[in-house]
């Protein structure tokens, strides 16, 4: 009965050691993924702002001026 309990004991042990590394690494591939997605999204905003910048300067140049303005 020693033995058997003894056995578990290790086996269960040995499970955890295993589930703990597999935890550790998870939470690492978690941190580079929460990287990417935060630079992803800086570059998101930079490609908004320019294309904003440009759908404006090409608003501005296609309107005509009123002609009192003219």
């Amino acid at each position: 009965m020693e033995d058997t309990n003894e056995g578990r004991l290790v086996r269960i042990e040995s499970h955890v050691a295993v589930l703990e590394r597999l935890v550790e690494e998870l939470n690492g591939v978690i941190v580079e993924q929460q990287k990417q997605i935060a630079k992803l999204q800086t570059q998101a905003t930079n490609i908004s702002q320019v294309i904003d910048a440009q759908e404006f300067e090409r608003m501005k140049e296609t309107q005509s001026k009123p002609p009192h303005y003219q």
